[in-house]
């Protein structure tokens, strides 16, 4: 199971109307993945990621979420 208390999207600027639906996407697109275990991660920096132009707001999402993903099992090791 994953609790997040808070998000923090910084999207580029041609994204600020989206920002909304895509948090609320990420949310559902981090649901659906699998989580190794147990952990209390406090805070969790993404850097910069690589979307490609024009990508829907759930391509968007499910981007970030894999990061996410990822940071967090890295943090698990």
């Amino acid at each position: 199971m994953l609790s997040i208390d808070a998000i923090r999207l910084h999207l580029p600027p041609e994204y600020s109307g989206r920002a909304a639906n895509i948090a609320r996407l990420v949310g559902g697109e981090l649901g659906r993945l699998s989580w190794p275990g147990a952990a209390n991660i406090p805070h969790l920096k993404l850097g910069p990621l690589m979307i490609a132009p024009g990508g829907s707001d759930a391509a968007v999402a499910q981007t970030i979420a894999v990061h996410i993903q990822a940071s967090v099992a890295g943090r698990m090791r």
